[in-house]
């Protein structure tokens, strides 16, 4: 009994020995700290890193210029491809975003990464696909740039930014590299309702040929030739046309009951409900709640427009 009392007793004097040890060695760690911090923020290491900032941050600046042979040089040195800077820009994000071929080339060329994004999860090819650079978006492609990748908050992707601006040139581009031409924003938009909510005829035209589908419905249940009744672009008219000539349905409804002709009446565009009516658009129609395309105009306080509706009724 009195052996074992001894074993453990020499056992907690191992322990505690080996405690005290440790605490010894951290307390030393401690005072040591600030003396590496020192070291570490010394005087050469603190002038490559400002080197290093001044080339990643140069090399930046001139792939927003543009200036082609300042990044091969500034690359050349060390400066970081994949620097960057505010909103999380980096060299071929701005080079693109610029409209700067050559210098997106180089990029390219150099290893850039294609799937960068920047803060709002647009990539190269999203901001070069919105502005419509058929030379940057084939670049891109070349590469392998991935076109359903759809950015953060609207959930666009390349397709369906070039759609909503119009850019026909790129949109085809994009179909010919096998873009997913009925995927959806966050309201449920396809390229098709992109384009005819912005009145871009000639994408819709493309679209309809490519085989988009003329009834495809957002999350409202709302068909692209309503979204155009409902949105007012400038050119909504002869989308509508088109659109209705294609053989999209004139009295579409979606969720709430509503057509096309309620939306136009809504917003008191009196070019438009004409359209509708001599397409056979349905002036007595009533949504869920009961009311006509003239209580919308009605209720919208557009007296024309309600005149316009009861001519036709007559």
């Amino acid at each position: 009994m009195i052996r074992v009392r001894n074993l453990f007793r020499l056992q907690a004097d191992g322990q505690i020995k080996s405690s005290r040890l440790f605490g010894a060695m951290f307390s030393v760690l401690l005072l040591l700290l600030p003396v590496f911090c020192m070291l570490g923020s010394g005087p050469l290491f603190g002038q490559e890193a400002n080197r290093q900032n001044g080339l990643d941050r140069k090399v930046l600046e001139a792939a927003s210029a543009g200036d082609t042979e300042e990044v091969r040089q500034l690359l050349s040195q060390g400066a970081n491809i994949e620097s960057r800077g505010d909103a999380d820009w980096r060299p071929l994000l701005a080079a693109a975003t610029f409209g700067h071929s050559g210098t997106v080339r180089l990029l390219l060329e150099k290893g850039a990464h294609t799937e960068a994004r920047d803060v709002q999860g647009n990539t190269a090819l999203s901001v070069a696909a919105q502005q419509g650079n058929v030379e940057i978006v084939k670049q891109l492609l070349d590469k392998g740039a991935n076109t359903e990748v759809a950015n953060y908050v609207v959930k666009e992707t390349p397709l369906e930014l070039a759609s909503f601006w119009g850019r026909t040139d790129v949109v085809k581009l994009l179909l010919d590299r096998r873009a997913n031409i009925e995927v959806k924003n966050y309201s449920g938009w396809t390229p098709l309702a992109e384009a005819a909510s912005k009145g871009q005829t000639d994408t819709v035209d493309l679209l309809l040929e490519r085989g988009a589908n003329i009834e495809a419905k957002d999350s409202t249940d709302a068909t692209p030739l309503i979204s155009a009744a409902a949105n007012q672009p400038s050119d909504n008219i002869s989308t509508i046309k088109l659109l209705i000539q294609k053989g999209a349905k004139v009295d579409a409804r979606n969720q709430s009951g509503e057509t096309a002709l309620m939306r136009a009446a809504a917003s008191g565009q009196g070019d438009l409900v004409r359209l509708l009516l001599e397409k056979g658009a349905d002036r007595n129609a009533k949504d869920n709640n009961g009311e006509t395309p003239t209580d919308f105009a009605r209720r919208a306080k557009h007296p024309e427009v309600v005149r316009l509706i009861e001519k036709a009724t007559r």
